[in-house]
C-alpha cells in the first residue's frame, strides 16, 4: 500500500537531495526535523530540496520518520544492512555509538549515500541534534526508486 511517506515508484530528480537518518530510540519527530534542517544549513541546501528521507529498514518503520515523511510530503527510502555497508567506505566521519549499534561509521551518511544512488555525493558530514543525526546527500544522476542498481532498498 502506497501511502504519503511510502517509496515513491517515480525516479529522483537529478541534483535531487537524500537526507540520511540515524536516531536513538527516543528520538522524536522534533529532534528529526531539526536535525535535517541543520544537516541542510550545514550543506548548502533548503529542506524544500529534500526529495527523500533514507534510513535503515528498521527505523524506516519509527512513528517519528514517518510523521516527519508525512510532513515534509516525501517518500522513506527504508535500506537493507547490505546497501548501507556498500556506502559506509564514503562516510566522513565514524561514530562509537553508530559503529556499536549498526556497525556502520556514521548510519545518517551511509543511509544519506545510498539512499541518493550509487554515484551519490555526500554534501557535509552528519549533524546531530538531541536524539537524531542527519546527513544530506545529492544524486549525481537521475536514480529510480525502484532501481536495481540499489540492493537493499524497499518500501516500509
Amino acid at each position: 500500500m502506497m501511502t504519503a511517506h511510502a517509496l515513491s515508484s517515480t525516479p529522483l530528480a537529478q541534483g535531487g537531495h537524500v537526507a540520511g537518518l540515524g536516531m536513538r530510540s527516543a528520538a522524536s519527530a522534533t529532534d528529526i526535523l531539526a536535525a535535517i534542517t541543520a544537516a541542510c544549513e550545514a550543506a548548502g541546501a533548503n529542506v524544500p530540496q529534500i526529495t527523500a528521507l533514507a534510513t535503515s529498514a528498521k527505523k524506516a518503520q519509527a512513528t517519528a520518520v514517518r510523521a516527519v515523511a508525512a510532513q515534509l510530503c516525501i517518500p522513506i527510502v527504508a535500506l537493507e544492512q547490505e546497501a548501507l555497508r556498500a556506502s559506509a567506505d564514503r562516510c566522513r566521519t565514524t561514530s562509537a555509538a553508530s559503529l556499536e549499534a549498526t556497525g556502520l561509521p556514521s548510519l545518517a551518511e551511509a543511509a544519506a549515500l545510498a539512499g541518493a544512488g550509487l554515484h551519490a555525493k555526500l554534501l557535509a558530514p552528519r549533524v546531530a541534534h538531541g536524539a537524531a543525526t542527519a546527513a544530506i546527500a545529492t544524486s549525481a544522476a537521475p536514480v529510480a526508486a525502484n532501481n536495481s542498481s540499489l540492493p537493499g532498498q524497499h518500501t516500509p
